[in-house]
């Protein structure tokens, strides 16, 4: 929840599932969200808050399987890793810039 001075809520983004990451300089969040799909079973999307823009962003691609944990983000991208069906790490980056966009959100 996105809340101004006077704490009335602003936006709020439903089934967060956490940890969030904060970018270096504190102006950019990445917080994975839970989707379920009746057919498909969980996934998982990103939504972007960049504080400076005063925008939330959510991604419009699904990532099938396991929590994607975020390691860091850089310039316009961030980097994540998840375990696979065998317990093997794989490792992912996903750029802000060319990533399809569902819907942005401004406050």
């Amino acid at each position: 929840i996105i809340q101004d001075k006077e704490k009335q809520n602003i936006a709020s983004i439903e089934n967060a599932m956490g940890p969030l990451y904060w970018s270096n300089d504190k102006k950019i969040i990445v917080l994975p969200i839970c989707k379920m799909h009746w057919l498909k079973g969980f996934h998982q999307k990103f939504a972007i808050i960049n504080l400076d823009k005063r925008t939330i962003t959510h991604l419009k691609q699904m990532h099938k399987g396991e929590p994607r944990i975020i390691d860091k983000i850089e310039d316009d991208k961030f980097h994540f890793r998840h375990f696979n069906k065998e317990s093997k790490v794989v490792e992912g980056i996903i750029s802000f810039a060319t990533s399809e966009i569902e819907e942005i959100i401004k406050f």
